[in-house]
């Protein structure tokens, strides 16, 4: 599978190879350790808190993580952006960009973050959570907002790290900043809390804002070029480029959190919060696929658009050709991983959770259908053919909500992963022949016969 990665990822690029690999494998490494810190802080904390808050706990972070897209894609403009800077070496205009990017995002957040508090008291919480317990839930919601909230204005030095060609790095600190959480969490979890969800929360959501934060002052220090935010780089004129670049990434991301995240809470609503462990399992046992399927993406999303740009839809087929062929290899390692997962979930979780082998086979169908979706949104991303894919999943979140309450009731956990799959189909369906029909518009000439070579500009 390595040799695959490789000729998939490398054989098209004649320069930066070996930046490119270490981004690719320094990625892959983060993301080992960030699976490291989801699968140990499953058993912890369903340890630690009991099954019932635990599923109270990942219904609360899936309400909250609604806000982490609340950047309105000003960090996808601002790597774009960084990135065109550097290449022309005007580090000034770097400079107004990374303070303004910091200056508005900050005051929007801010203000959003006082408004969101002030409906967060008049919300009954008990209740959205159908819980017993007598914790704090405005508290524990408020520690998770304003940690969410500097997690998205920290989040800023990662796309400035991208637009330095440092995207590996860049995502090692996120998981670094997770391991840093779970690290906590297992010392000060020998101590006695007054509220055990409220200590959960704080760590769990500000200790990798902070972290970023204290790396971000010492690479503004250290960093030759003097990018550290300065009010006289602020530049009023820079905001509308800013936020407008990444507001149809932003609207895509939105839906799609919507159609992942609604789950826990339906579940919640219509079931009982302990069900949201059981079905949270499975998603994180098959994660490693997504992931995975993910890194190859982002991987080859500038080789997409630099072949677009020389009208080379020739080699686009045959990028998109490798890239299938690695997901059929993920298929066989995932049916491995099915019938293997009674023996991996029992060794990671021992008898505390059972999860039924019906509802692991739904979930892996549900993972492969949304593989297939990364492959052909790729090539689409890559083409820029980004708005054609809003009308689709947002008929998709249409579809699942209704059908997963339904199913829901009818046939419990089974009938919302079936929603989850009716509901991307769909987005199967559109994405597949969307890229062919644009792809197969185009003139390909036999004189454009793929030679693996790609060129990269520095």
């Amino acid at each position: 599978m390595k040799t695959l990665i490789k000729n998939i990822l490398l054989r098209y690029s004649t320069k930066n190879n070996r930046e490119i690999t270490k981004n690719i494998f320094l990625s892959f490494f983060a993301k080992g350790i960030s699976l490291f810190v989801s699968f140990s802080s499953v058993s912890l904390l369903l340890n630690y808190l009991g099954k019932e808050n635990y599923g109270v706990w990942l219904t609360v972070f899936s309400i909250i993580s609604y806000f982490s897209f609340f950047d309105l894609g000003l960090g996808n403009g601002l790597r774009n952006y960084l990135t065109s800077a550097f290449s022309l070496n005007n580090v000034e205009l770097a400079r107004q960009y990374i303070t303004t990017a910091y200056f508005i995002l900050g005051l929007f957040l801010l203000i959003t973050l006082i408004i969101i508090q002030i409906c967060v008291g008049f919300v009954d919480w008990q209740v959205v959570f159908k819980s017993t317990s007598n914790f704090d839930f405005y508290k524990i919601v408020s520690i998770c907002l304003w940690g969410l909230g500097l997690l998205l204005l920290s989040n800023l030095i990662v796309s400035i790290l991208q637009s330095k060609k440092k995207t590996g790095f860049g995502n090692l600190l996120h998981s670094l900043g997770g391991l840093i959480s779970l690290i906590i969490f297992i010392v000060f979890s020998q101590f006695k809390f007054n509220s055990k969800l409220n200590f959960v929360a704080f760590i769990f959501t500000w200790s990798t804002p902070l972290f970023l934060f204290i790396f971000s002052f010492f690479y503004f220090i250290i960093n030759k070029d003097s990018l550290m935010p300065k009010l006289h780089h602020f530049r009023k004129a820079l905001i509308r480029k800013l936020f407008g670049l990444g507001l149809s990434f932003f609207l895509a991301q939105f839906l799609v959190l919507i159609l992942n995240q609604a789950s826990n809470i339906i579940i919640t609503q219509v079931l009982n919060p302990s069900e949201v462990v059981i079905y949270s399992i499975p998603q994180k046992l098959y994660s490693i696929i997504s992931i995975s399927l993910g890194i190859i993406s982002y991987t080859l999303l500038p080789y997409y658009t630099e072949a677009v740009s020389v009208n080379d839809y020739l080699r686009i087929r045959n990028m998109t050709f490798k890239f299938f062929k690695f997901f059929m290899i993920v298929v066989l390692f995932s049916l491995v991983l099915l019938f293997t997962s009674e023996v991996i979930i029992k060794f990671w979780l021992g008898n505390i959770v059972k999860v039924p082998f019906t509802l692991l086979l739904l979930h892996l169908i549900l993972v492969l259908v949304c593989g297939i979706n990364t492959i052909f949104s790729t090539v689409l991303n890559g083409l820029g053919k980004i708005k054609i894919q809003l009308p689709i999943i947002l008929i998709a979140v249409i579809i699942f909500i209704p059908s997963a309450i339904y199913l829901g009731k009818s046939f419990q956990l089974n009938g919302i992963v079936v929603a989850s799959i009716m509901a991307q189909l769909p987005i199967s369906f559109f994405l597949f022949f969307q890229s062919r029909e644009i792809i197969s518009k185009k003139n390909i000439s036999k004189k454009n016969t793929f030679n693996g070579n790609i060129t990269v500009d520095s």
